[in-house]
């Protein structure tokens, strides 16, 4: 009980301010962890020189193109975590379920959308050894009963069916440049690759003066990202969108 007169002080306003505060301040730390975990973007890559490599401080001109892309839309906080690998182990990591983007081309799944990272494409035709004439056909069929150093990634794509249909013998290859060394050492007639793959030779290694691309390309790429649609990136670059 208290005395007649006495100064009665509620505590009731101290606490719900103290309530509020908490609340708020815990609403604050649950957000920012929703955000600091979907900060970091993992990708996998594949070493692809010079677009993807780790022989380069900004590991490649597609990872230098993804990081304006994110600034372009607004999301310089985030983080990205690369994940190189032989392009074996790539297949596997991105049949799993633990990745979000990849620039390794993940043919088989249909859960991913591609978003290109600016005009670049990338052209890719054969390579043979020098000769004075110009590197062109018309069907494939014109360079049958030939061999070709085709990439292993590409055995999930159409390019290999072209040259069985063409009648070729196909030795795959783990990366551009063994397919190359095995053209110079007259170990196959053919080599796919890219027009910039002379440049990554070692200097051990020279090619730019005996071996030939072809003006026919068999595929051209837009330089770009592949992303799960499941993926938290989509999510924040919808929501920048509806942002004024």
């Amino acid at each position: 009980m208290f005395e007649k007169g006495a100064t009665v002080y509620s505590v009731a306003p101290f606490l719900c301010d103290v309530q509020m505060k908490y609340v708020t301040w815990l609403a604050a730390l649950l957000t920012f962890a929703g955000y600091a975990s979907d900060s970091t973007l993992s990708v996998v890559a594949v070493e692809y020189p010079p677009y993807v490599t780790q022989s380069r401080s900004d590991l490649g001109s597609n990872f230098v193109a993804l990081q304006a892309y994110l600034r372009q839309q607004n999301l310089s906080d985030v983080h990205i975590r690369p994940l190189f690998y032989p392009p074996a182990r790539a297949q596997r990591a991105i049949s799993d379920e633990q990745w979000c983007a990849t620039f390794y081309p993940p043919w088989q799944r249909k859960d991913v959308r591609f978003v290109p990272l600016g005009n670049e494409v990338v052209k890719m035709g054969l390579f043979r050894n020098m000769t004075d004439s110009p590197f062109r056909w018309n069907e494939l069929t014109d360079l049958s009963g030939k061999s070709v150093a085709l990439l292993r990634s590409s055995k999930e794509r159409f390019i290999p069916a072209w040259f069985k249909q063409a009648g070729k013998k196909i030795v795959f290859v783990e990366t551009v440049e063994q397919g190359l060394e095995l053209l110079l050492l007259s170990r196959v007639d053919y080599a796919f690759g890219d027009e910039h793959a002379l440049e990554r030779l070692s200097a051990e290694v020279t090619g730019e003066q005996t071996l030939q691309f072809s003006e026919t390309l068999l595929a051209t790429q837009q330089v770009g990202l592949f992303i799960r649609n499941d993926c938290w990136l989509n999510a924040r670059l919808q929501q920048n969108k509806k942002a004024p």
